[in-house]
Order: C-alpha cells, then sequence, then structure tokens
C-alpha cells in the first residue's frame, strides 16, 4: 500500500483493505507505515504495535507480522509477529541491524517469503520469520555490497536474487526471534 508516509495506491482503496481484504486474509505483512493504515492509529512505542496487532487480529486475520519498525533514538529495525488461533496466541519480536541504504521491493520479498516459510513449515511462526528474515538480509547485504563504490541508482540496487538463490533456499539464521510473553 506505502512506506515512509506515502501512499502507492490510490487512497481510496484503504478502507478497502481495511474492512474487506483484512477480514479475509489469513496472513498480513505490513510495513510500519501500513499498518498505522490498517489499524487507524499511529505507532509510537511497543505498546502500540502490539494493540495494533490485536486490532488486526480482531478484524479476523490470523497471522500478522509488522516489519520495518523504527522507534524514534532507538538502534535497529524491529519486526513484531503473532498468530492468532482461537484462544492461543503466540508472539515474537526481532531487533535487526538496519542498513545504511534502503532497497525498492524488501517488503515485497518480505511478503513472499515468509509465506512461502508459513507454507513450508507447517505454520510455524518462529522458524518462519527466522528464515524470512534470513533470507531478506542475505539478499539485502549482497545488493549492498554490490553498491559500494558505484554509483546509487535504482538499477545499481536491484535486489540480487539470482544471486541470493542458495540464501533463499538455506537460509543461515543469524538472528533469533524471542518469545513475547
Amino acid at each position: 500500500m506505502g512506506d515512509n508516509g506515502k501512499l502507492y495506491v490510490n487512497e481510496g482503496l484503504v478502507p478497502i483493505y481495511r474492512q474487506e481484504i483484512i477480514p479475509l486474509a489469513t496472513i498480513i505483512t505490513p510495513n510500519l507505515f501500513e499498518a498505522e493504515l490498517l489499524a487507524e492509529m499511529k505507532i509510537t512505542n511497543v505498546d502500540d504495535v502490539w494493540k495494533a496487532i490485536s486490532l488486526l487480529h480482531a478484524k479476523g486475520c490470523e497471522t500478522v507480522v509488522i516489519s520495518s519498525v523504527e522507534f524514534q533514538n532507538e538502534p535497529g529495525m524491529n519486526i513484531f509477529a503473532s498468530k492468532k488461533k482461537g484462544d492461543l496466541r503466540e508472539k515474537l519480536a526481532m531487533t535487526i541491524e538496519k542498513l545504511p541504504i534502503s532497497f525498492t521491493g524488501s517488503g515485497d520479498l518480505f511478503a513472499a517469503l515468509f509465506l512461502s516459510w508459513m507454507y513450508r513449515s507447517n505454520e510455524n511462526l518462529k522458524e518462519s520469520l527466522e528464515k524470512t528474515v534470513a533470507s531478506l538480509q542475505a539478499v539485502l547485504k549482497r545488493t549492498a555490497d554490490y553498491v559500494k563504490g558505484k554509483e546509487i541508482n535504482s538499477t545499481n540496487k536491484e535486489l540480487k536474487l539470482i544471486q541470493s538463490k542458495v540464501d533463499i533456499e538455506k537460509p543461515k539464521i543469524l538472528c533469533y526471534a524471542s518469545i513475547v510473553e
């Protein structure tokens, strides 16, 4: 839908996502900006994240992962994940290194990887999140390394997916998700 305070879709579609798409979805992976739009609230701290996730669960979505969460004056990038089935709920959090360059398509790659790992792991939230992040970080680091010393433009910043095939298929987990009580 958008990122960094900017919509990529027509503003009139946001209520449709909120009211019609979310109740039909099993898994959603909004970034912070999208989560704020979908939950209709500003997210400025960890408590706000969990409140937004609870609101999205209440709309009918079973698995919610909010990516690219940065808090003012705190290092790193945070990811929060929750899976709710009936009265059972699993909550996870991760903090990862933020690379000094932004990439186009990383949110789409995150969503694709997460969906794939949820399927392959029989919906194991922790395994899926860790493998998704491991694959994504490998792709982004490879892309960032490629850009070093070159002009930073969309062609040079194109995600190195083919070159990262092994990292996508067999990710090396370097960062682990923590269970949140």
